[in-house]
C-alpha cells in the first residue's frame, strides 16, 4: 500500500470529529498538573483552547484544583498546542490566591502560566500517547519558573 495513502488514512482517523480534545500534563517533579481542553466545534474555533485547569497532585481529594482559566472569560488564549493562562484573582475560579503553584509560588504572585506541548495537529498522535511539554510560571515581579512536563494526548470520540 502506498505510504501516502497510509498517512492520509491515519490523519483522517485521528483528526475526525471529537467530543473532547486536549492534553493532561504532569510536571516531571510531580508538583503540578495542567489540563488543557480545546473547543472541538468549528463555530467555537475548532481546537482552540477552551479551558485550562491547574491542580496540585499531592492535595487531598476535593482540594486538588488551584485555578481554572477559560477563553470565555478572557483568561485563556491559545495557538495550536501553546496555551497562556492569565491570572486574574477577580474571578471566582481563581480566588484561591494563597494556593501554592508547583510548591513554589502563590497563585496571587503569578501573572501568567504558559503551557507549551510538543505537538502539531499536522502530525497528530493517538489518544494516550505522551509528548514533552514545558510549563512556565511567570510571576508579577518578572521572574519565571520553568518546569519540564510529560503530556498525554486526551482525545475522546
Amino acid at each position: 500500500m502506498n505510504k501516502m495513502l497510509i498517512v492520509a488514512i491515519a490523519v483522517c482517523a485521528v483528526s475526525g470529529s471529537a467530543y473532547a480534545d486536549g492534553f493532561v500534563c504532569q510536571a516531571r517533579n510531580a508538583s503540578l498538573t495542567v489540563k488543557a481542553y480545546n473547543h472541538t466545534h468549528a463555530v467555537e474555533g475548532t481546537r482552540s483552547g477552551a479551558v485550562v485547569v491547574l491542580s496540585d497532585p499531592e492535595a487531598s481529594a476535593g482540594e486538588k484544583t488551584i485555578a481554572r482559566f477559560t477563553d470565555a472569560k478572557g483568561t485563556l488564549s491559545s495557538h495550536g498546542a501553546d496555551y497562556v493562562a492569565n491570572v486574574d484573582l477577580r474571578f471566582k475560579d481563581q480566588s484561591n490566591k494563597e494556593a501554592l503553584v508547583a510548591g513554589k509560588v502563590q497563585l496571587e504572585d503569578l501573572d501568567t502560566v504558559e503551557l507549551s506541548v510538543d505537538f502539531s495537529y499536522s502530525q497528530p498522535i493517538a489518544a494516550g500517547e505522551s509528548v514533552d511539554g514545558t510549563i512556565i510560571l511567570n510571576t508579577r515581579d518578572g521572574n519565571s519558573i520553568s518546569l519540564d512536563a510529560s503530556c498525554e494526548r486526551y482525545l475522546k470520540n
